[in-house]
């Protein structure tokens, strides 16, 4: 089992590379090994405790771990560790990118062009229309002011302003005016050819909506899944003691009050690997397991449309592990040599390849659909004009009353 190079559920990665180089030195060293298997890495010291890897060496009922550990300074008090690090050990939760759901806008709408860019435009409009209002009024033009407004702005949106029944562009008889709105017309022209040029490169080459922090996994609506394995267990039942970023976390606490203890459950919360990422293919969940695991059942599951809509989440950053001894092991100085001598040689590289496999990644041959959130503000641009228009509507009639 610990030699098998496939996934095996509840075994690790960690502990598949330590085995494999432990049978590398008990080959070449002539010894072998009496294995106590455990259901944790870390137990207290005191007495009649959960046996774990730690406490088993710390009583000294084992010489060393067939397995692996990230390595906190007050656990060096009770065992000692083997150079160099075996190899390491990471987690994400693995999940679909959503496509609805309003979530976080990402305002682009504004973007493409800088405030200088838009305050220019705004100050050439007012000139545009203060000297078209001037013009007007030298003609007697009934309402020059509202005319000359109207006129740009219109213009402005690319569109034809009536002035009672008859077209702006039919009552052109003075020559200025006809400069100014070609003025004001080439300029918006530029503007609106370099402003949706922006905006539609923008949403073509647009990362896509994953997750970014545990935050935006708290506020998600997945439902979190974990795998059924040791430093998960660890997890879930020891809140303020052990943490996947190794270190006193709040927004681990947060995540684990929030989304597994107080939250409402459609399936069971710890899962088999092959069951995790089916229920993520499905949707709506996200599954918690280190990327070995998660890629043996991906490459079987999931097409290239699949792949480019799947997302992670770094739980537990890559981290060296070590392999774990006796508090002054008489056996320290021997493996921290064969170790060093198994580096030197290629089989840990050999071993992190054999156990790693390899990264799937979407190959950007299937379009992305943009996700509601992308596009929302164009949307609700729309709606505040709409509301704007009416709001006009209302005050014209009104006013003719």
């Amino acid at each position: 089992m610990l030699s098998d190079l496939g996934y095996t559920p509840g075994v690790p990665s960690i502990t598949k590379a330590v085995a494999m180089l432990l049978n590398v030195l008990m080959e070449k060293h002539h010894f072998r090994l009496n294995y106590t298997i455990v259901g944790r890495w870390i137990g207290s010291p005191e007495r009649n405790s959960t046996l774990a890897v730690t406490n088993s060496l710390y009583w000294r009922e084992q010489d060393i771990s067939c397995t692996s550990a990230r390595i906190f300074p007050n656990w060096l008090d009770w065992v000692d560790i083997f150079f160099p690090a075996a190899t390491t050990l990471e987690t994400k939760f693995f999940y679909l990118i959503p496509d609805k759901g309003v979530g976080r806008y990402e305002n682009r709408f504004l973007s493409p062009m800088s405030p200088s860019a838009w305050w220019c435009a705004c100050a050439t409009s007012l000139v545009c229309v203060a000297i078209l209002a001037a013009s007007a009024k030298i003609e007697r033009r009934p309402e020059p002011r509202t005319y000359a407004f109207f006129s740009v702005f219109a213009t402005t949106c690319q569109q034809e302003y009536e002035d009672g029944n008859e077209a702006f562009q039919r009552t052109f008889s003075s020559q200025g005016r006809r400069v100014v709105l070609l003025v004001i017309g080439l300029t918006s022209m530029l503007l609106y050819n370099y402003y949706t040029s922006s905006v539609v490169s923008w949403l073509l080459s647009a990362a896509a909506p994953t997750l970014q922090d545990l935050d935006s996994l708290i506020n998600s609506d997945l439902e979190l899944v974990f795998e059924d394995i040791g430093y998960t267990r660890g997890w879930l039942e020891n809140p303020g003691f052990f943490y996947y970023s190794g270190h006193k976390n709040p927004k681990e606490d947060e995540l684990r009050n929030k989304k597994v203890i107080n939250a409402k459950r459609t399936v069971p919360l710890l899962q088999p690997a092959q069951a995790g990422i089916e229920l993520v293919r499905n949707g709506g969940y996200a599954y918690h397991t280190e990327p070995y695991t998660a890629n043996q059942a991906i490459s079987k599951k999931f097409d290239d449309s699949e792949l480019c809509e799947l997302g992670a989440l770094q739980m537990m950053q890559p981290a060296q592990v070590y392999i774990m001894a006796q508090k002054n092991s008489p056996y320290k100085e021997f493996f921290v040599w064969s170790l060093m001598r198994l580096q030197e040689r290629g089989h840990m590289k050999v071993v992190k390849g054999r156990i790693g496999g390899h990264s799937l990644a979407c190959s950007g041959r299937t379009p992305r659909a943009l996700a509601l959130g992308q596009a929302a503000p164009a949307f609700a641009l729309l709606a505040e004009a709409m509301l704007l228009a009416l709001i006009i509507l209302i005050v014209e009639i009104v006013w003719h009353r």
